[in-house]
């Protein structure tokens, strides 16, 4: 061999010899990513929103994605070995093969700073370094000698993985039984975060959803159903068993891979009720946080397509995509978005998969949900100089997309053999109510959806149906339409029957919406709590009247709307003599239709409020978490400071109180001076009168480090009689551990 050829050999011997180290490396540190990423998705299961989500396809694109990495740094040693010499170049190379591995195992668990997990994977580079050159002969061997295992390994678990999916949907579909000649096909198109008074079907003045609207001219329009949950999770649940959340259960996510329950309490799923008259069933979601196969609906589809939709998404999905993405500063879980053109492909390719069988497919568009607008280099109809521009925007996107799906469902000969429904999950209060996501409260913005049924000559045409409904009948309403006689699978008369019989409205039932406390709102999210009762204090259930809309706070009481004449719900009718008459009315009703788990905290408690009068007291908590009454009578023609600290009373208290003022029906009063809400900043919203006595008698103070929250109640002189009204003092952070004692101090009480 000439001396050049064997200088080439030798070095292209080094090269190998750095690229197998790096595949060992690499294949080791993704396996264990993949796992990892898996396992504290679960572990971490409480912080699920902000969290980037995977399924088992990690388990073979964190190591092929790790392998690509770790065979980079092999190449760069290795021309940084023609330089230190081999010897010097493979230890560089080792210590960041064991730094990188390192810092990617601390980093999985999110239970570590950044800088923290650096620091450990420098020391653990450096112990194996010295490791490596202790027992470098025998490391070489056992890396060589196990290598093809890992390689294998590897191929195995891509084979497990994919095949086994693939292998599950085709053997399950095979199985199904016939279905019915002439079934047609349901099309279920969620579009998240769609308020329906943003569509111009109803009465939008902005065109922002024209193929809608000619759906809607071509079949029925529900002018005002409503949504069963104010977020994702619930409603989605909801939409597709046909029950309440109060029932499916579907009110948070749970950790469920050590077993337990069922998904959603047992209930049969509409994918599950068609595929046992032959339907294929798919979902294909853009929401990828509420509405995928590990939240829940892993068996109410035959398909799931969530995520892994493109090459960009599946490295972004692995440790060191993360990172990458922190470390630019940009928010990968908005790099992640999967667009409506990305679902109808989803879609089409799994539907020319088998297009002899009827199918259900339910899709959710997610390019109305924050952060609005459509992708970069879409033609607009309108500037966006707004918020709410780019919410519409987004909404004439996602029409557009529907257009051309449609047309493709047409170019395949099946639009006319397909029921096809567009309705949303929930609103979105874009501002209202000093609120500017959704899933905080139960406002008639957030609840009011569109709901649109078009199947020509079996749907009528033009028709607006006025009733409220909820959303839950969707689930037999479809299977009244395909299987006729088997709707009673699903709880609840068939929506269709509203449209055939003009009768069916006078006894229907009322809507019933609901959320869960969640005490961890986002920064924009927390500005409500200053001004009003929110699902960060307890939480909340709607009912919906035909006139009434009735919301129940856990811990605040109620409050009621005439959303007839008051769709903005700014003026509570619950203190008004009347109001109570139909808050007590449609309280029993909202307990007995839920089976008596209606019941606010303030039914059992305001009856054994202890007395307060002047002064100081100082209360040693012994509720956990603190939710504490306590009865105060005032003078007519005084006013009242009520004043609840957390700090200096006892020095280790953890409490940041909320505080309220209410009356023996739990109801808020609204005659108080809140400093908190008085000259608040962009973007919330400022008291318009401060300083005076007409807010809601509730406070919260979220300056930094503030533990004090301040009331001053008025009350009138035209009072006949001392008024006995409710302090209460609420825990704002149940979560945080340590003793919750405090000081309260009354100043002007009888």
């Amino acid at each position: 061999m000439l001396p050049m050829d064997l200088w080439r050999f030798t070095r292209f011997s080094q090269l190998l010899e750095f690229i197998q180290l790096a595949a060992w490396f690499g294949i080791l540190t993704g396996l264990i990513e993949g796992a990892g990423l898996l396992l504290f998705k679960h572990i971490n299961w409480q912080n699920w929103g902000p969290m980037t989500h995977v399924s088992h396809q990690i388990l073979w694109i964190s190591p092929l994605v790790d392998l690509c990495i770790f065979i980079g740094v092999a190449v760069g040693c290795f021309f940084l070995a023609q330089i230190l010499g081999q010897s010097r170049a493979m230890r560089v190379m080792i210590f960041l093969f064991a730094g990188l591995a390192a810092y990617d195992w601390f980093t999985l668990t999110r239970r570590l700073w950044p800088v923290s997990c650096l620091v450990l994977a420098v020391g653990v580079a450096a112990a194996f370094d010295r490791w490596f050159a202790a027992h470098r002969a025998a490391a070489m061997r056992m890396w060589n000698r196990t290598l093809p295992w890992a390689a294998a390994l590897l191929v195995l678990t891509f084979v497990t993985v994919q095949g086994g999916a693939w292998f599950r949907e085709q053997y399950a579909t095979a199985h199904l039984p016939t279905a019915a000649a002439g079934s047609p096909n349901v099309l279920i198109l969620i579009i998240d975060d769609l308020r329906a008074d943003h569509v111009s079907a109803y009465g939008y003045s902005r065109p922002t959803s024209p193929f809608i609207d000619s759906l809607a001219s071509e079949g029925v329009l529900f002018e005002n159903a409503i949504a069963a949950a104010s977020w994702s999770l619930p409603s989605h649940a909801s939409i597709v068993t046909g029950r309440y959340p109060f029932e499916h259960g579907a009110l948070d996510i749970r950790a469920s891979w050590f077993g337990g329950e069922p998904a959603f309490s047992g209930y049969t799923t509409l994918g599950q009720a068609l595929e046992q008259k032959g339907y294929r069933t798919g979902a294909f979601s853009g929401n990828r946080f509420y509405f995928t196969h590990d939240s829940g609906f892993e068996n109410a589809f035959l398909h799931f397509d969530d995520y892994f939709h493109s090459p960009k998404d599946a490295v972004l999905r692995t440790l060191y995509g993360q990172e990458l993405s922190r470390l630019t500063g940009q928010r990968y879980r908005y790099i992640l978005r999967k667009r409506a053109d990305v679902v109808n492909r989803e879609l089409l390719r799994w539907i020319d998969r088998d297009p002899r069988r009827p199918f259900l497919a339910v899709l959710n568009y997610f390019d109305v949900h924050g952060p609005y607008g459509p992708p970069a280099g879409i033609k607009l109809a309108w500037p966006l100089n707004t918020q709410i521009d780019s919410y519409d925007a987004a909404i004439k996107y996602d029409d557009d997309f529907l257009a051309q799906l449609m047309g493709e469902l047409r170019r395949r000969n099946m639009a006319n053999n397909t029921l096809v429904i567009v309705a949303s999950d929930h609103g979105e209060c874009l501002g209202q109510h000093a609120m500017f996501g959704h899933n905080r409260s139960l406002y008639w913005e957030l609840l009011h959806v569109p709901l649109i049924f078009w199947y020509p000559g079996h749907v009528p045409a033009a028709v607006r149906v006025t009733r409220p409904v909820s959303t839950t009948g969707i689930a037999s309403t479809v299977m009244d339409l395909v299987a006729p006689g088997l709707a009673e699978q699903f709880a609840g008369s068939p929506l269709s029957r509203l449209w055939e019989s003009q009768t069916a409205a006078a006894d229907w039932p009322f809507p019933i919406s609901e959320i869960d406390r969640n005490p961890f709102p986002k920064d924009k999210e927390k500005l409500a709590d200053q001004i009003e009762p929110t699902s960060t204090t307890g939480w909340m259930k709607s009912l919906i009247t035909p006139q009434y809309h009735l919301v129940l706070h856990q811990n605040f009481g109620a409050a009621l709307y005439d959303w007839v004449h008051d769709r903005g719900e700014q003026n509570n009718l619950a203190g008004t003599e009347e109001g109570r008459i139909t808050v007590e009315k449609l309280t029993a009703m909202l307990r007995m239709t839920t089976g008596g788990k209606a019941i606010p905290e303030w039914t059992r408690s305001i009856a054994g409020a202890s007395p307060l009068h002047d002064g100081t007291t100082e209360i040693k908590a012994t509720r956990k978490p603190v939710s504490d009454y306590f009865r105060v009578k005032v003078v007519p023609g005084t006013n009242v400071k009520i004043e609840v600290s957390g700090r200096g009373s006892l020095p280790s208290s953890k409490l940041d109180p909320v505080i309220a003022v209410q009356d023996s029906h739990g109801i808020l009063l609204n005659t108080c001076r809140n400093p908190g809400d008085d000259h608040l900043n962009s973007p919330a919203v400022p008291d318009d009168t401060p300083n005076a006595f007409d807010d809601l008698c509730l406070n919260d103070d979220r300056q930094p480090g503030n533990t004090d929250s301040e009331l001053e109640l008025a009350v009138s002189a035209s009072d006949a009689a001392p008024l006995e009204v409710y302090v209460h003092v609420l825990d704002l952070n149940p979560g945080v551990r340590g003793a919750k004692n405090y000081r309260l101090i009354v100043t002007g009480a009888s």
